[in-house]
This record gives C-alpha cells, sequence and structure tokens, in this order.
C-alpha cells in the first residue's frame, strides 16, 4: 500500500505521503466521526477484519480478466485532477474521470425526491 500512496501522493504533489493501518477500534471511532451510523461502521470494521485474518477467502483464483488494464500511474493522473478540482466541482471532475477505452457511465445527477414528511430530499441518480 506505501507503494500506491507514494504514487498518489506524487500525482497530487505531496511526495512524502505515507499510508498509515489505523487500529481497527480507531477507524470505527474515525466512522462514527464522520457521519457513518454505528452499526455501519462496525459491521465494515468486522467485514475487513474478517478479510485481513483470511475468515473471507476469494471463491476463485486471480486471473487476468480481475486486474483489468488501468495502471496505478494513470489512475494517479485521474486521482490528482480530481484531487485538483475540489469538492463541489463534480463537472471538471467528471471531465478528468474517463480513461480512453473504458465503459463509460453517465454522470450522476442529483434530482429532489419528495419524502414521506412532505420535504424534499435530494439523491443521487
Amino acid at each position: 500500500m506505501q507503494e500506491v500512496t507514494t504514487i498518489l501522493g506524487q500525482a497530487i504533489g505531496k511526495p512524502h505521503l505515507k499510508y498509515v493501518q489505523f487500529p481497527y477500534e480507531e477507524a470505527e471511532k474515525a466512522m462514527v466521526g464522520e457521519g457513518m451510523s454505528p452499526d455501519a461502521a462496525r459491521l465494515l470494521v468486522e467485514m475487513n477484519r474478517s478479510f485481513n485474518d483470511g475468515f473471507i477467502q476469494p471463491t476463485q483464483p486471480m486471473t487476468p480478466n480481475h486486474v483489468g488494464t488501468t495502471r496505478i500511474e494513470e489512475f494517479a493522473e485521474t486521482f490528482a485532477a480530481a484531487f485538483r478540482a475540489g469538492p463541489g466541482n463534480r463537472e471538471r471532475i467528471d471531465r478528468f474521470t474517463r480513461l480512453p477505452g473504458e465503459l463509460q457511465r453517465p454522470p450522476n445527477r442529483i434530482a429532489p425526491v419528495p419524502s414521506k414528511r412532505g420535504r424534499r430530499l435530494s439523491a443521487i441518480r
């Protein structure tokens, strides 16, 4: 993971960026602190712990078909463009996140969705 972090850090102008692995309890606390429900955070930590401890295993061997064709260096360019665009600049990010030859997804659209109480909520479609 440090190799990937270094490549992404260089792309965003932070060549000394370090990969930090948090203890499970701290990761759960941080997720809840950022607004995730305590149950969702607990379950996500439980799932990751199960992967790391070998309780969840792949059912098929990894093949070249599973890997994809985008190298981390290519993704780093895309990531850096999105990082520089900053929050709230979705249009600019969408323009830079399309890689040649990959399947295109329609951009996310935020649409009002009526709630049961009559107030309008936003939903990403």
